[in-house]
Order: structure tokens, then C-alpha cells, then sequence
């Protein structure tokens, strides 16, 4: 079989959307090293913009790697472009670390954190080429585990998953690793019964699901001697710092949370009804501040990041968050570090804390009242007074902030029509009170509607059906006035999906399958659901989604009653009980919650990080620029290998945070988001490498020799740092100054096939061409942007030309335009073709002018 990494760099990358997904090599990854490893492959069902902001991805990836037994590598979903070119060029799924087909992994587990990507689970499978149901898979397959918020019901997946893990994994994922390992000569059902011997491991053929007459959910029936009757999941007591990776996982390109994400508390402390994440990820356990702030420090040196989250549930639950913030402010000011918090209860606390993680740019914060009335975020457990929110918000207003986004649910159960008309008040409200402000603020309301999920005292209520949902949102539309209220709602069939699957049983796995077979793939995103198909998958095998989503009775089994997380089917009864109205009582499940300690107070925190607050202080107007002499660099640098693949987008922020990791005394702009100041020489094209890509960067003090040295050991991979020079007096732009570009391009045909058409071009007056521009197709003229142009012999079979061609004052002509309307290429060849960009001059007067000597 032909290399699999060369078919991917050849027949693959050159030819999709964002190839830089697929390319691997991200600082902080890790090679495969040593054969007798048990290998795993981490699949998010998903893209790579999303996979890569999950921290739990991140956690795992560390601990295995760090194991001596253990070996990770990383592979995401796809888009539909790429899976229908992997089909039909037969590549299979592949890891980004190795480009190993994942069929051949010992362990292939999934991260499904919604119901929403399920299907993806078995396009994954599919173009693994493993089979998608458990009982098809035979000795030469991985084993299939399931993990995340989904495994809580397991029982819609049970039908493709060889166990489910349940609980936190960073204990249990040495426990599975070192059992494969010790059980690696026994067959696949061997290995199985061992591993449902460790806590929190589930291996449904175990076990036989019963319905009764009316077609309604009886129980499970354990079928296996020896497998537990009960599934505990797993609690780590701990957060322990070795869970974390120094250098953390930097992605390629863009992503959905493109920062450092830094958990400092995991749980909630908080009861909230309507919430899982509260019950699966209880009890909150905190970590010290100590430890918090050791880690993003050298996260940052390791990474370049220039932002960082603290996360958790409720950060502003946080014990020490004061404290914490305050000390991180202090110390990443100087760095233009900026700290996010995304989780804030609404609280005059909550204004500090956002001035001080925001500094002076107050662009927006968010909070979740959920419901419009304080009778019904009592109900829902989330208490809080209308005139509090309002005084909140107001004073929000006050100081500076542009933007508030609020979230609310609509469908609770015991919502009225008053409760929904709170939501109209309370939006028009603050619109008036907004208006009363200098500069346009924004009300940005996000309505999403209420989804039983499992776990929770409101598992047995009825979720709203689709029509319901509509009126509500449409109620909403008619009665908020608010020029600057902006409502976004939450498509209701989406919401009906997720509901039907995440109650439902093991029946459901012959609908996810037709629904998979018939197209379902990438539910999560709405260009590409199909409620449609969902329906006819439905309909097909004669299931009826509605028993789903009706009210439960309470002493109905349920399909995850053999899930245990440490909350009672008893207190969740109680507490829906409760939620019904019967009592007005307020609950928590972590009595830690309120626990005191010591703290930072408001104007401790803000004295600490140089952060006034009250009235503001009388602005300042920006200082004029010092140039410092000589702090002005020019560097010329490169890129090879997998990099080729990266936008000029992806590029400049892979040098930006090396620029970071290499601590150089940057200088920044002024204005409310400081940026470094660089520039960058013309963008070079995707897929092409280069020798010659220019960038100035202006420091705040005399460039050094030792400066360049440490950004060289600093360089992203396959990016190169070849020389530089300082610029002395105030440089122009290089986009304006540099002018002509040389490429080589290697072609597989003789150079006499090539001359005779390389001479056409260069006697040519005019080269037409009709390009696509923002304003539409225009004809044009490319000759005079083709500066010069030859052809020399490589082999018998292959050529090389050399082209040179216009930019900035001399024209414009793409390479892509030369190859195809002067040679006749069409677009799929000239994809595969090595295209390098070797020089870059200013043409003037007849003189090339080399970069440096433009200083």
C-alpha cells in the first residue's frame, strides 16, 4: 500500500477547504514514538475548530502521552467536501499525529458531548472503515468507547459502542490503558470483561433492555455473569496539577476558543433544575490559586497565547476569584494579556471582577437570568430579584459597556404567559434605561427552549412541542421593542433532536442508523440538519419520538437508572416536587458552596492591578509614538512541510505568539485592543512554501543579537527564521514597497512540451483572463504583471519554472493565472503542483532592490 502520509499531502490537502485542519504538527503535540504501546486515538465527533478548544481533549491527550505504556493521537470529524473526496480516493480516517489509519489503533474513543453529534460518531466509523455496530467488529478492529455528557443515556448509542466510560477519565484512562495492556494477547470479548471490572466503565451487551405491552420502557436485565448491575461514575477527588500539560495544545488555525483555557474549579456548587452539567460534574472541587497561577504563566511562555479563560461552571463562584484575578491581572498586564472569565452570576461582584479582568476595554458581558420573573428562577433554582438584574445592568451601562448578552429558556415547566411577558418587560426596560447613555449599548438576547435532560429533578417533565415553541418566539418578536434589543432564538427542531435522543433508548440506535444512511451528518450545525430526514428515519422504523418527549410518571423506569453519579432518584423527586411548587425552598448541592475564606476585597483587587473604579478617570489622549532608535527588525523567513497548508491569517498568528514565546519587548498600538506592531511582507498563497516571506517588527527598546536568536528557537514547525536586519528611520509598509516575486514551480511534463508554450506567453501582447473579484467577474489583461518566465529540464519526465511576476505598482497576476490561461493547466493539476516562492525584490528603474537594502 502506498505511504498513507504522502496520498494525504498529494491526493488530499491541495484540494479542500481548509486544509490546516488536517496538517497536525501544532505546537504542543506530540510524536508517536515506540510500537509495543497501547495506541489511542481521541476523536472528537466534530471539527477541528471545535475539538480543539475541549479542554477535556487537551487533559487526556497529556496523560496518556505521559504514560510509558500509553500513546495519543488526535482525529476530528469532517465536512461533507472532504468525507465525499476521502471516499472516493479511498483514504481512510487518519490520525493528525502520524497519519496511521485509526482502524489500526488499539482504542478509538469518542468525546460525544452532544446529542448532536452522533451521526458523527458513525461517519467517523464508516470512513475508518470499521464496522458501525459493536457485534460486527472482529479481532483487527479498535475497541469503541463513548465518553462525555451522551454517556449518561447510553442507551441510544449502545448499539455501536464497545463500553461507555462514565465520569471524569484522567484516573480511569491509566486503569484502561494498563488493563489493554495486560490483557493484550486475549480476545475481544476477554479484553471487554476486564475493563467493565474498572469503575465507570460500561459495556452494554451486558445487558438486555425489557419493554412492557404499551411499548414503554421496563428495565435492564443483566445478561453477563459478573458485570456490575449498577455503573458508578467516576470522580476524580482532586484536581491534581499533573493533569494539565505545560505546553498546551496551540491549534494551526483558527478556532471556536482560540485562547488558553485554564480550568480553576470543576462542579457547581449550585442546584440549578433545568441542569445537567451540575449533577455529572459534581461535587465542585477547587484548585488552589497558587497553583492556578503557576500553571498560566508557564502555559503562556509555552503557548503565546494573548488571552486566557478561567474556567470552570461558575467562575464567579470561585472562592478566591478576587484573589486570583487580581494576581493574574497584575502580573500579564505588562504583556497585554487579557483574562476572560466566561461564566459570571449577575452581582455587583460580578462588574468588578469584569473591570478588572477587561481593563479598559469594556466590550461586552453575559449573563443567564433564564427566566423573566422571579416566581419562575425560583422554581428553576436560579433565584434572583428583577431589581437587582436591573440595577446590575444599569450600573453595567454606567461604566462603559457596550454590549449585554442575556440568555433565557422558554418552555420551563410552569411557565405562563405572565412569565413570558416578564421577559417582553424586562427587555423593553432596559432598552429605555440604555438610551439614556452616550453611545449606542446593545442588548443581545439569546431564547433557547427548555430540554429535559437525564440526571436532573426535571428528567420527567414534558418537553414543549414545536409548535409551542414557535408561538412563545413568536409572542416574544411581536412585543419586544427595543431598536437595540437583538433576538436570536434557537431553532425549536433542534431542540426536539436533542430531547428524543437524550431520553431516549436502546431502541433509538436503528433510527440514528437510518437516519446516519440517510444523510444525517453534522446536526449541530444548521446549514446541515435535516429535520426531515430525522422524521422519515422515525417513521421508517415505526417509532414514535412523542413517548420521548411526553411528562414521565415518576415511578417509570427510566433508561439510565442504572447510572449512578451520586444523587438519589429520591432527592431528584424531591426536588421536582419542590420545583412544582409545593414549597418555596432554595437548594445546593455542594454545602461548601458559600464556604468562606479569605478574599480580596472590590478595592483591594482594583489597587492591586492598577484598576480604578467608581468614576472614571479623566481620559487621556494618546502620546505620540518615540521610536526608539534602531528597535525596528526586518526578518525573512519561510515556510515547508504540512505549514504550506496555512492561510496568511493562520501564518501571522503562529509568528505573533512566537513573538510572545520568545518574551520579545514588543511594541503595541494604542486604542482599547492594543495590538503588537508588525508588518508583514504580501500574503503568500495556501499550499505554496517559500524562502522568502518578510515581516518588521518594531520593538520598545534596541534590537540585540540574542533577541533573534531566542525567536529562532521559538519559530513555529516548519516555519524558518533565515536572517535579519535593523531598519533605521521610519520604513514603509513591504506590501507597498516590494513588487516582484520569483516562483519555481515543478511540473511533471517535459521541458519540450513546455518551451514552445513558455515562448507563446512571454511574445505575447495581451494574456486575457476573466477573474472573480468582490464586484463581480472583470476581463483582464495579465501580461504585463509577467515580469519574466523559463523552463528548464528536471528529468526526462519533469520541469521547472521559474516565474516572476508583478504585485503592489506594477500590476497584479495570480501564478494560478499564468499556469492556467499561458499554459492551459486546469485547476486540479496546477492544486498538485510544488509551488515555492523563492525571491522577493523592488523593482525600480530597471534595479531589483533586495529587501534589506530597502532599509
Amino acid at each position: 500500500m502506498e505511504n498513507l502520509k504522502t496520498r494525504i499531502d498529494t491526493e488530499l490537502l491541495p484540494y479542500i477547504l481548509k486544509p490546516g485542519r488536517l496538517i497536525g504538527n501544532e505546537l504542543g503535540a506530540v510524536e508517536p514514538n515506540g510500537d509495543d504501546k497501547i495506541s489511542v486515538a481521541l476523536a472528537y465527533p466534530d471539527l477541528y475548530d471545535l475539538g480543539m478548544s475541549n479542554l477535556g481533549l487537551s487533559i487526556l491527550y497529556h496523560i496518556i502521552n505521559s504514560r510509558p505504556n500509553g500513546q495519543a493521537e488526535r482525529v476530528f470529524a469532517v465536512t461533507e467536501d472532504v468525507f465525499e473526496l476521502m471516499t472516493e480516493k479511498h483514504i481512510p480516517l487518519f490520525s493528525l499525529e502520524s497519519k496511521r489509519p485509526v482502524k489500526e489503533f488499539d482504542l478509538l474513543g469518542f468525546n460525544a458531548a452532544t446529542e448532536l453529534t452522533l451521526t458523527n460518531i458513525l461517519a467517523m466509523l464508516d470512513l475508518a472503515g470499521i464496522p458501525l455496530t459493536s457485534p460486527e467488529r472482529n479481532e483487527n478492529d479498535p475497541l469503541v468507547v463513548i465518553g462525555g455528557g451522551c454517556a449518561f443515556n447510553p442507551e441510544p448509542m449502545a448499539d455501536f459502542a464497545d463500553f461507555f466510560f462514565l465520569g471524569d477519565a484522567e484516573e480511569a484512562i491509566t486503569e484502561i490503558i494498563d488493563c489493554l495492556k495486560t490483557n493484550r494477547d486475549k480476545n475481544r470479548s476477554e479484553k471487554l470483561f476486564e475493563l467493565s471490572q474498572i469503575e465507570g466503565v460500561y459495556v452494554p451487551s451486558y445487558y438486555s433492555a425489557h419493554y412492557d405491552q404499551d411499548g414503554k420502557f421496563a428495565g435492564l436485565e443483566v445478561i453477563r455473569q459478573g458485570a456490575p448491575a449498577k455503573i458508578k461514575a467516576r470522580t476524580v477527588e482532586k484536581l491534581k496539577d499533573d493533569f494539565y500539560p505545560a505546553t498546551p495544545l496551540v491549534p494551526a488555525v483558527e478556532v471556536a476558543h482560540d485562547r488558553l483555557a485554564v480550568e480553576i474549579m470543576r462542579g457547581c456548587g449550585h442546584a440549578c433544575r433545568f441542569c445537567q452539567a451540575t449533577v455529572i460534574y459534581r461535587p465542585a472541587r477547587r484548585r488552589k490559586v497558587d497553583d492556578i497561577v503557576r500553571q498560566v504563566e508557564v502555559n503562556l511562555a509555552n503557548s503565546g497565547y494573548n488571552e486566557v479563560t478561567l474556567l470552570s461552571l461558575s467562575s464567579g463562584d470561585y472562592r478566591d476569584i478576587e484573589t486570583l484575578v487580581a494576581r493574574l491581572a497584575k502580573r500579564l498586564k505588562k504583556n497585554r494579556i487579557t483574562i476572560s472569565l466566561p461564566s459570571l452570576r449577575i452581582s455587583s461582584m460580578s462588574l468588578e471582577l469584569a473591570e478588572l479582568v477587561t481593563s479598559n476595554r469594556k466590550t461586552g458581558l453575559t449573563f443567564a437570568p433564564e427566566a423573566g420573573t422571579d416566581r419562575l428562577r425560583k422554581v428553576i433554582n436560579k433565584p434572583l430579584r428583577e431589581e437587582v438584574l436591573v440595577d446590575v445592568l444599569t450600573e453595567a451601562f454606567n461604566k462603559g459597556w457596550m454590549t449585554i448578552k442575556l440568555y433565557f429558556m422558554i418552555g420551563l415547566p410552569t411557565e405562563t404567559d405572565e412569565d413570558l411577558t416578564a421577559i417582553t418587560d424586562l427587555l423593553n426596560k432596559l432598552s429605555r434605561i440604555s438610551r439614556k447613555f452616550k453611545g449606542r449599548r446593545n442588548i443581545n438576547v439569546t431564547l433557547s427552549p427548555f430540554c429535559p435532560k437525564p440526571h436532573t429533578p426535571w428528567q420527567w417533565e414534558r418537553q414543549a412541542e414545536i409548535d409551542e415553541i414557535y408561538e412563545k418566539q413568536r409572542l416574544l418578536k411581536k412585543t419586544i421593542r427595543g431598536r437595540n434589543v437583538n433576538l436570536k432564538f434557537h431553532d425549536p427542531h433542534i431542540t426536539w433532536l436533542e430531547g428524543v435522543l437524550g431520553r431516549g433508548d436502546r431502541r433509538l440506535g436503528k433510527v440514528i442508523l437510518r437516519a446516519y444512511r440517510m444523510g444525517a451528518k453534522m446536526d449541530g450545525w444548521s446549514e446541515s440538519f435535516q429535520f426531515e430526514t430525522w422524521q422519515k428515519a422515525f417513521e421508517d422504523e415505526q417509532i414514535d419520538p412523542c413517548m420521548y418527549l411526553n411528562a414521565k410518571s415518576t415511578s417509570q423506569p427510566l433508561p439510565w437508572d442504572h447510572i449512578e453519579k451520586g444523587l438519589s432518584k429520591e432527592t431528584l423527586i424531591k426536588q421536582l416536587t419542590v420545583s412544582r411548587g409545593l414549597t418555596d425552598v432554595v437548594t445546593s448541592l455542594d454545602r461548601d458552596n458559600n464556604q468562606s475564606g479569605e478574599k480580596v476585597s472590590a478595592e483591594n483587587a482594583s489597587s492591586a492591578s492598577g484598576i480604578s473604579y467608581g468614576r472614571a478617570p479623566k481620559a487621556l489622549k494618546p502620546q505620540a509614538d518615540k521610536t526608539v532608535p534602531q528597535s525596528r527588525l526586518r526578518i525573512r523567513w519561510g515556510r515547508s512541510g504540512p505549514s504550506r497548508f496555512l492561510s496568511h491569517l493562520d501564518n501571522m498568528r503562529a509568528i505573533e505568539r512566537a513573538l510572545r514565546r520568545a518574551n520579545l519587548p514588543l511594541a503595541y498600538s494604542q486604542g482599547h485592543k492594543p495590538h503588537p506592531k508588525l508588518s508583514y511582507g504580501p500574503p503568500l498563497a495556501l499550499g505554496f512554501t517559500s524562502e522568502a516571506e518578510y515581516l518588521d517588527i518594531q520593538l520598545e527598546v534596541p534590537a540585540q543579537n540574542y533577541m533573534l536568536e531566542k525567536l529562532s528557537r521559538k519559530f513555529p514547525p516548519d516555519f524558518q527564521l533565515y536572517e535579519s536586519k535593523t531598519v533605521f528611520g521610519k520604513a514603509t509598509s513591504l506590501s507597498s514597497q516590494l513588487n516582484l516575486a520569483v516562483y519555481q514551480i515543478k511540473v511533471d511534463r517535459p521541458v519540450d512540451e513546455l518551451l514552445l508554450k513558455t515562448d507563446r506567453i512571454l511574445t505575447a501582447d495581451v494574456i486575457t483572463i476573466q477573474r472573480e473579484t468582490k464586484s463581480g467577474q472583470q476581463e483582464l489583461d495579465i501580461r504585463r504583471g509577467i515580469i519574466d518566465l523559463k523552463a528548464e529540464k528536471i528529468s526526462e519526465a519533469s520541469t521547472l519554472l521559474t516565474l516572476e511576476t508583478a504585485m503592489a505598482d506594477l500590476g497584479f497576476v495570480k501564478v494560478q493565472e499564468v499556469l492556467e490561461f499561458g499554459y492551459g493547466f486546469n485547476t486540479e493539476e496546477i492544486m498538485g503542483f510544488t509551488i515555492h516562492r523563492k525571491n522577493m525584490f523592488r523593482l525600480e528603474d530597471g534595479r531589483r532592490f533586495d529587501p534589506f537594502e530597502l532599509l
